[in-house]
């Protein structure tokens, strides 16, 4: 480096080629006097108008080397073929989040999603992947709007990005193409809206990472199935690359962070982890402990057939089913949880502890309630499995009960009688996240029960307990 005889000029952020280091953004070269820019990585006369905080990434696009000749950068263009990969990218990452654990299905992607990632001729991207085998589309007329289609796309069979691309893998030449992505990240993070619950829940996932535990069954719900199939290692590939993105409003949105507006359940990223894998979550470095609400579902739905003050529900003259009652305190005095009793009475004893029985009755469970059961038991007789499980009189009620609800001008969810139950345990959650969060306490919800770190565990077990005591509910639900 040649001599300088002059000071350096104070308050100028100097970069220094010697050090080894990347340059930051709108760092200033010692030698050529230029400014390093972020967004299109290269160095420029001037500096970018455009600030970047020295925590922001940049955004991370998978590698396709599945992609035709067609569609590479000597078939359309460099530009478009960085489209392309990025979008692709999204929906790959989109199908891991919402469904990880099964087949890939169709997705609902709006019109700005599209603009922003494949440009103004999207269209024709979209007809050019769809003919060469890379995407799958569906148009189905709106629920609000029937003048109106929507797209929904899926990635096509064997489309796979490259093995053991964690993030970040590519950068981005398209500067104008990053800023369009982060936007739309930014976009959608700011329609979800955030109060203080969703921002502790934000700050414990910054905090979260996945290791994978390494269980030989597949988290799939099927217990016939004794490897991992594709999707489900992808997925948890996935969870344990997320921390390594470095982009701030690409990771959060790729949190998955969504509260639902009726029940109030708040689902991210790491809810679909079955039980048995979520001792894999750490807080902090620090082990984690699940704590729970033991038959929560269960109980909640005892609590609303044993108690008369259910003013204006549509099952207030029909006698509650004692055959559910009885064995559901059966179940809570041999201290078991209702869908190991479920899957006693289904599948007997040898079977009842299989890995994945859990969570395949507890899906069953809702099913029972509203709606055609689903996976192993799709296609068998709804009314047989209630008898089965919780007795004939169960049967009865739930006949009654769908009765009374014809004609009513309730809309969907109030009368699905899961969609009921959901929303008082997510009530019950959210009272003990709050106590929690005054306390300083990181926490993750998991539908029925919350994830802590070891040392919290007392702490979060204590703030349920309050939640359950609070509602006169002790007697029936127990952590």
């Amino acid at each position: 480096m040649p001599r300088r005889n002059y000071p350096l000029r104070k308050g100028v952020d100097w970069y220094d080629p010697a050090s080894g280091h990347p340059p930051r953004h709108d760092q200033k070269h010692l030698l050529t006097g230029k400014y390093w820019n972020a967004y299109r990585g290269a160095w420029c006369s001037k500096k970018c108008r455009r600030s970047v905080s020295a925590s922001l990434g940049r955004i991370s696009v998978l590698s396709w080397s599945c992609l035709p000749p067609t569609l590479t950068a000597e078939g359309i263009g460099r530009v478009r073929a960085e489209r392309v990969r990025a979008f692709l990218t999204l929906l790959y990452r989109l199908q891991l989040i919402r469904h990880g654990q099964g087949h890939r299905r169709v997705l609902y992607i709006d019109n700005n999603t599209l603009k922003a990632f494949l440009g103004h001729r999207w269209s024709e991207l979209v007809d050019s992947l769809c003919a060469a085998g890379i995407l799958r589309k569906r148009q189905a007329p709106s629920r609000y709007d029937a003048n109106k289609r929507c797209l929904y796309l899926s990635l096509g069979e064997g489309v796979e990005p490259d093995a053991g691309t964690g993030p970040p893998t590519l950068t981005l030449e398209d500067a104008a193409l990053e800023r369009s992505m982060e936007r739309q990240y930014g976009r959608w993070l700011g329609t979800t809206g955030e109060d203080t619950l969703l921002a502790g829940i934000r700050s414990t996932l910054d905090q979260t990472v996945f290791r994978d535990p390494g269980l030989a069954t597949p988290p799939t719900g099927d217990s016939r199935v004794t490897d991992r199939s594709p999707v489900t290692s992808q997925w948890l590939d996935f969870l344990s690359q997320l921390p390594a993105i470095r982009n701030e409003t690409e990771r959060s949105y790729l949190y998955g962070m969504v509260r639902h507006p009726f029940t109030g359940r708040i689902d991210h990223v790491y809810t679909p982890l079955p039980r048995a894998w979520q001792e894999g979550l750490r807080i902090g470095d620090e082990p984690t402990r699940r704590i729970g609400i033991r038959n929560s579902l269960a109980g909640l739905l005892s609590i609303r057939f044993s108690r008369r003050d259910r003013s204006g529900a549509a099952a207030e003259s029909i006698l509650p089913p004692t055959s559910f009652l009885s064995r559901f305190a059966i179940a809570n005095q041999a201290g078991m949880e209702i869908f190991d009793y479920m899957a006693l009475q289904l599948e007997g004893r040898d079977r009842m502890k299989h890995p994945g029985m859990f969570e395949e009755m507890r899906t069953l469970f809702l099913r029972m309630l509203f709606g055609p059961p689903e996976g192993r038991y799709r296609g068998q007789e709804v009314g047989v499995l209630i008898r089965q499980a919780f007795g004939a009189d169960m049967v009865l009620f739930l006949k009654e009960l769908r009765a009374g609800w014809k004609g009513k001008p309730d809309s969907f969810f109030h009368k699905n009688l899961s969609a009921v139950l959901q929303r008082e345990e997510a009530s019950l959650l959210a009272a003990a996240m709050t106590d929690l969060d005054r306390l300083g306490i990181p926490f993750l919800p998991m539908h029925d029960a919350l994830v802590v770190r070891m040392r919290d565990a007392n702490s979060a077990r204590s703030a349920l307990a309050r939640a359950i005591d609070h509602r006169g509910w002790g007697d029936v639900l127990k952590t």
